[in-house]
């Protein structure tokens, strides 16, 4: 395998991840499986279709010391990274708000335990649980007329209101100009632990050095 497919190959593992980080439960197969049903059968990861793999480095600061006693947080790393635009289509629209963006990466210390991180750009998820991803990919599955049931999309929407949080949030911005002029967003907590035993809880937010790169619904055309 050449050093292009292991990118790639470490980017697939993200397919459910992307929407519920860490979560290892009955429901995936079938989320997967609706999920490839929902961008028609493409040859493509059901999540993140359209990306691109990068390396680089990983530089801590000097207080995350403080913070943290693991090895990521002590010296300069390895980082494979993958940037991404939302769904199961690999052809989608730069230009379209509706999905968000990804970027998921590894960090390696090197033979230290590697450690790895799925983002996005929205502070808040789409969905609170497995189950209710399952049921909000459902309510989207085409109809014997190949559209889906606006009624079963309605009906799901009203039982479950927080589920247009993040869409509300991305409608809102706007149209991402560069897959590194974004504001990134774990959106699951984390525990450190330091060196004297302390404990906090984070959640981790990437921020562009170069600040937000965003173009108008003209420019976007």
């Amino acid at each position: 395998m050449n050093k292009q497919n292991r990118h790639l190959a470490f980017a697939a593992a993200f397919a459910v991840t992307c929407a519920m980080a860490g979560s290892a439960t009955a429901q995936t197969p079938e989320i997967v499986e609706t999920m490839r049903t929902l961008s028609g059968k493409q040859k493509a990861r059901p999540s993140g279709a359209k990306g691109q793999c990068f390396t680089g480095s990983f530089v801590p600061s000097a207080e995350a010391k403080g913070l943290s006693k693991s090895a990521v947080f002590a010296k300069t790393s390895t980082v494979v990274a993958r940037f991404s635009v939302g769904g199961g289509n690999p052809k989608v629209m730069d230009a379209n708000k509706a999905v968000n963006r990804g970027f998921s990466f590894r960090i390696d210390p090197g033979g230290a335990g590697q450690t790895e991180l799925v983002m996005v750009n929205a502070p808040i998820n789409f969905v609170k649980s497995p189950e209710q991803m399952l049921g909000f990919l459902k309510a989207r599955l085409p109809g014997a007329d190949g559209k889906p049931d606006a009624e079963k999309i309605k009906a799901f929407t009203e039982a479950n209101p927080e589920t247009t949080g993040q869409g509300r949030y991305l409608a809102s911005k706007p149209v991402v100009g560069s897959w590194v002029g974004v504001n990134y967003w774990g959106i699951h907590p984390y525990t450190l632990t330091n060196a004297a035993g302390a404990k906090q809880i984070v959640k981790f937010k990437m921020v562009p050095v170069g600040g937000e790169v965003g173009l108008t619904d003209e420019e976007a055309k």
